[in-house]
């Protein structure tokens, strides 16, 4: 049977929720939990907002935890011309962003 991999974020409770779903049968049930730390959150807000004022959307956000380092990978929508890069920017559990706004396309920086 075929699996689809849905990721889904909930931000509301900065917690990330993967989920996955069977295609040909029923519920879909969570995987994995990932509590963002406050500071991370935050901090994505702020890098989210900073590419709205620009004209991108940042999308399909799935974020991943190594150590002390959260990283986020995601669509980046330009909303002038309907392309979509791929992007990443990871942060330190503080808030710190160590890498980032990195995409295959234009990034607001």
């Amino acid at each position: 049977m075929k699996k689809i991999l849905l990721a889904g974020i909930l931000l509301s409770a900065s917690t990330l929720s993967i989920v996955e779903a069977n295609a040909t049968s029923s519920p879909v049930h969570h995987v994995q939990r990932l509590a963002l730390p406050k500071n991370v959150a935050d901090a994505f807000s702020a890098f989210e907002a900073q590419y709205a004022a620009q004209g991108f959307i940042l999308t399909n956000v799935q974020w991943s935890h190594s150590k002390n380092k959260y990283t986020a990978t995601y669509l980046i929508a330009d909303m002038a011309s309907d392309n979509v890069y791929d992007g990443s920017a990871s942060w330190l559990a503080n808030g710190q962003r160590v890498t980032g706004g990195t995409g295959s396309g234009t990034t607001p920086e």
